[in-house]
């Protein structure tokens, strides 16, 4: 990439920041950086536009930043917070060209199980035109421009994908880093990572 542009549409929580319902000092606060979206980024790159996990907050993230053009979709995984918002990508994915999303083989099962008229398998009329492509851990692809390594994230009771984009890596929902990951993104310039607290999440 010689010309690049990293837009974060959300860095918030599964639910969402402030959560429906919570009174904790940080959902009632009024400070704007404690009203945070769900995750998902927007990766500009010699004018080809990838989206980075399309969650529900996806219509107002495209609202707020001007409605950009969508070229590729890469998912991280088949968490809803990272993919409940495919459906609006109607006006992106319409016409003869179904819009790509680069996922791996259990996302694409879960997404097309989930949406299957986005998907070609009714004819419906009016419904966004997506299409999966298939990745594989550590094998480098291309979407436009990019070259796009898929890395192996754990999760925690999960294996998820993140991304090295060129000088860039982004990875989201971490609990731990296999040592080929580790070695994958050696030499990176811009890196985004989730932090977790030491101690377990409270239930």
């Amino acid at each position: 990439m010689t010309d690049w542009k990293l837009t974060f549409l959300g860095t918030g929580t599964s639910t969402g920041v402030p959560q429906i319902g919570c009174r904790c000092g940080v959902c009632s606060s009024d400070d704007p950086r404690d009203h945070r979206l769900r995750t998902s980024a927007l990766l500009e790159a010699d004018g080809y536009n990838l989206l980075l996990d399309c969650g529900p907050d996806f219509r107002q993230q495209m609202l707020r930043c001007g409605s950009p053009r969508i070229d590729a979709v890469a998912i991280t995984h088949s968490h809803y917070d990272h993919t409940g918002g495919l459906d609006d990508l109607r006006p992106y994915a319409y016409g003869d060209s179904p819009l790509p999303i680069h996922c791996s083989k259990d996302v694409a099962l879960a997404i097309t199980q989930r949406l299957p008229y986005c998907f070609g398998m009714t004819d419906y009329p009016g419904v966004p035109r997506l299409r999966t492509s298939v990745f594989r851990p550590y094998t480098t692809f291309r979407s436009g421009p990019l070259d796009i390594m898929p890395l192996d994230i754990d999760h925690g009771r999960m294996m998820i994908s993140g991304f090295r984009i060129g000088p860039v890596t982004y990875i989201t929902d971490c609990h731990t880093m296999p040592p080929a990951t580790l070695d994958a993104i050696n030499g990176t310039e811009t890196l985004v990572i989730n932090a977790l607290r030491i101690d377990p999440h409270p239930t």
